[in-house]
């Protein structure tokens, strides 16, 4: 299922030699993407990709591009982008398997490669699924960054300590260890009941440790006692942390007037900071799913490696009787290529061809286009011709592959 309002966002390197495959392809992905820049060639690919980084803003999130092209091929162009970017995504279309092309380009990192004829569900569905990793390993990196800048805030203006399950203190920030005047070394590994005051009562210390260990959040005043024996009242907000350790974080802040007339907006802040956990936390799941299935993707390449590893020999094989057609063949071509002439009459007379294209058409416009009625009942009479020779030179293929085939074990 694509998501439309994401693919809008998205600008694509669209590369491509053969300009009848190139201008249909591209009218479909400027319907769906918000920018689709377009060359002719890998070289020209190259320089507008090089263009595009000059820029102060760079556009370009994914390239979609062939292989075999004039010039500069595909994998070529990649190798020239890769020395100076090794993250940028891209989707290689070939015409054939061609297993040395494609070796290439699993160590260059492309992401993906299809078959012409390109299938455009399957391409965008590609585009779409790389393009949405990408934004999720972005959206994690800056919510990390905000996580800090919180971090760096509060460590500022509240006292921090992480102790383990026994208690014992595990790191200190500077506020905390200049509070109760022991140095960062003193305080680690020394247990967090050495530090509280001996007359406070023992059922509050009980009440801690029972609400964190069952993942829940404790808040109340504690009472310590400086190394000078001297007593500090801290306002305390004490959970589990998120990692897996069994670990507990303290935030606190010195029960003063100055610091009571900002504990709201210090409130607000912790608050802050659990969701933006959250955020982080569901990102990366979304994350490690997509992970998951990049890893599924890589066995079915390999397998479908493999599977035209195998069938090399035979594609030789088939390659070399194409070299060797003799007359006859020729001339059953010229045969072939008049009955085709013969089709395109009957094309362009049958209104009958013309409303099965037209209904053809208009379901799979359903599925990709959302323009308007009007747009698209200009541009089906445009595209529909195009369709259904596309449709009848595919056939004639077949047939010829077939009648080559008749001759060739006619010949034996």
């Amino acid at each position: 299922m694509f998501n439309k309002e994401f693919l809008k966002n998205l600008t694509i390197l669209y590369v491509e030699d053969e300009e009848i495959a190139r201008k249909q392809l591209e009218k479909v992905l400027n319907r769906l993407f918000k920018e689709v820049i377009v060359a002719k060639n890998g070289l020209e690919g190259l320089q507008k990709y090089q263009e595009d980084k000059l820029l102060e803003n760079s556009k370009i999130d994914l390239i979609l591009s062939d292989i075999n092209m004039p010039q500069l091929n595909g994998i070529e162009m990649l190798e020239k982008i890769r020395e100076k970017n090794d993250s940028i995504p891209i989707i290689f279309t070939t015409a054939r398997s061609e297993t040395e092309y494609l070796l290439k380009a699993i160590s260059l990192n492309a992401s993906y490669y299809a078959l012409k004829p390109v299938d455009i569900e399957d391409v965008v569905e590609k585009i779409q699924k790389v393009c949405e990793k990408k934004y999720f390993e972005k959206l994690i990196e800056e919510k990390n960054i905000e996580l800090k800048e919180y971090l760096k805030v509060i460590d500022n203006v509240a006292t921090i300590f992480k102790m383990d399950s026994k208690g014992d203190i595990t790191y200190t920030n500077r506020l905390f260890s200049d509070t109760i005047a022991y140095s960062k070394e003193e305080l680690i590994e020394k247990n967090f009941h050495t530090l509280i005051s001996k007359n406070i009562d023992k059922n509050i210390l009980l009440d801690l440790w029972k609400t964190v260990k069952t993942d829940k959040t404790w808040k109340k005043d504690l009472k310590f006692e400086d190394k000078n024996g001297e007593v500090i009242y801290i306002r305390s907000t004490i959970f589990k942390t998120a990692n897996e350790k069994e670990e507990y974080i303290s935030i606190g802040f010195i029960s003063t007037e100055e610091v009571n007339q900002k504990r709201e907006f210090q409130k607000k802040l912790i608050t802050n900071i659990k969701e933006k956990n959250l955020q982080v936390a569901q990102s990366s799941n979304n994350l490690k799913a997509y992970e998951n299935r990049i890893s599924y993707l890589e066995n079915e390449l390999k397998t479908t490696k493999q599977k035209y590893l195998d069938q090399r020999t035979q594609i030789e094989y088939y390659e070399n009787e194409m070299l060797g057609l003799d007359d006859k063949v020729i001339k059953n071509l010229k045969v072939k290529n008049s009955e085709i002439e013969d089709l395109k009459a009957i094309i362009s007379n049958s209104k009958e061809e013309r409303e099965k294209g037209v209904k053809k058409y208009n379901e799979l416009s359903k599925e990709l286009v959302s323009a308007k009625a009007e747009i698209e009942k200009l541009q089906e009479k445009i595209e529909i011709k195009q369709t259904r020779v596309d449709d009848l030179l595919n056939l004639v293929e077949v047939r010829e592959a077939q009648l080559r085939k008749y001759d060739e074990s006619f010949e034996k």
